[in-house]
C-alpha cells in the first residue's frame, strides 16, 4: 500500500459468511495457511468499512493558499454535503502552517471545542461536526481536507468484496535484489502529481513457469515492502490501475515469501475520495494472476 495505506494500512475482505461461492483450493496446503488468509481478509474488510475506513469518505478539499471557508452553503469555497452544516469554518493555509477557525458552536477540535486551533498533518488533528469529521493529507507540496461521514451512503450499501478462491500456489519464495546505490522510484498519482519514492530494489520470483521481477518501496523497516503490480487480468476480473501487495522484509539471504492470495485493489478501487499511487509501467507480470481480490463497482 501506500504509506497512508500501508500504515493504515492495509486491507479488506468480506467475513466468512460472505464467501460461500468461492471454494478454496486447499489440496496442498495446511489449514493454518487458509485461516491466517481468513484473518487477513478480516482486517482488510475492517480498513474499508471500520470506523476510519475507505467507505465513510465523502468528501477531498484541495486548498488553496489563503483562506478556505468550508460548509455546506454554496457560498463556501468548498461545498461539503448537503446534510454537514452551512458553514463549519474557515481553514486558512500559509507554508505549512494550517489554522482552523470557527463559529459554529457544534464543532469540535480532537473533541475540543475551540474557536481557533492549529491542524496537524502529522497528528492528523481532527475536527468533527455531528456525523462528521475531517482531517488534513499532503501529498507532495498540496494539501487537502479529507471528510468523513459515520453515515456514508458508500459505507451502508457496501456489500462487501469478492476474492479469488485461496490457491496455495500462487504463494511464491522470492528474493530481494537491493540496488548497488540507493534509488528513487518515480510513483504517478491519480491526482495527476509525481512522487520519489526510496526503492528497496527488485523482488524476484518465479511463477508459471517464468521469472518475475518487481520493484518494491522502502517505507522504513517498520513497514513491509510495498509492491505494486498489473497484470493480465487488471481491467478484466481484477481493478484496472492495478493491485497492491504487501512483502515482509527478508531475512540475511535476502530471502522471502509474497502471498498474492493477498494482493488488493487499491483505495481508489472503492472510493473516489483517495489519492492512490499507480504502479510503474515495468511493474508488470505477463500473466493472469486469477489470485487476490476480484473487482467490482460499488
Amino acid at each position: 500500500m501506500i504509506k497512508n495505506i500501508v500504515v493504515s494500512g492495509i486491507l479488506i475482505i468480506v467475513l466468512l459468511q460472505a464467501m460461500p461461492c468461492f471454494a478454496q483450493d486447499t489440496s496442498e496446503t495446511d489449514l493454518s495457511s487458509v485461516e491466517e488468509w481468513q484473518q487477513w481478509r478480516e482486517v482488510y474488510r475492517d480498513e474499508l468499512i471500520g470506523e476510519h475506513g475507505w467507505l465513510k469518505l465523502v468528501g477531498l478539499y484541495w486548498l488553496k493558499t489563503g483562506s478556505n471557508s468550508i460548509g455546506s452553503h454554496e457560498s463556501n469555497n468548498h461545498f461539503f454535503p448537503d446534510s454537514a452544516p452551512l458553514f463549519v469554518g474557515n481553514i486558512k493555509l500559509k507554508d505549512d502552517s494550517i489554522e482552523f477557525s470557527t463559529e459554529n458552536p457544534n464543532v469540535r477540535v480532537n473533541g475540543k471545542k475551540v474557536s481557533v486551533s492549529q491542524l496537524s498533518v502529522k497528528d492528523k488533528t481532527e475536527v468533527s461536526f455531528g456525523t462528521y469529521s475531517f482531517y488534513i493529507i499532503k501529498r507532495e507540496n498540496k494539501f487537502a481536507v479529507r471528510l468523513r461521514d459515520k453515515n456514508s451512503p458508500f459505507y451502508k450499501n457496501f456489500k462487501g468484496e469478492r476474492f479469488y478462491p485461496f490457491n496455495s500456489k500462487y504463494i511464491v519464495e522470492a528474493t530481494l535484489v537491493p540496488h548497488k546505490t540507493d534509488r528513487k522510484l518515480k510513483v504517478a498519482t491519480v491526482y495527476g502529481t509525481l512522487s520519489n519514492d526510496k526503492s528497496a530494489g527488485f523482488v524476484e520470483f518465479e511463477l508459471n513457469g517464468k521469472r518475475h521481477r518487481l520493484e518494491a518501496v522502502d517505507y522504513g523497516k517498520e513497514y513491509p515492502l510495498f509492491v505494486m503490480f498489473r497484470d493480465k487480468t487488471s481491467g478484466d476480473t481484477t481493478y484496472g490501475a492495478g493491485r497492491f501487495i504487501d512483502v515482509d522484509w527478508p531475512n540475511e539471504e535476502g530471502a522471502t515469501t509474497i502471498d498474492f492470495n493477498r494482493a488488493y485493489s487499491p483505495a481508489c478501487a472503492h472510493t473516489a475520495y483517495a489519492t492512490c499511487p499507480l504502479p510503474p509501467k515495468h511493474n508488470f507480470i505477463d500473466t493472469r494472476l486469477e489470485v487476490g481480490e476480484l473487482y467490482k463497482v460499488h
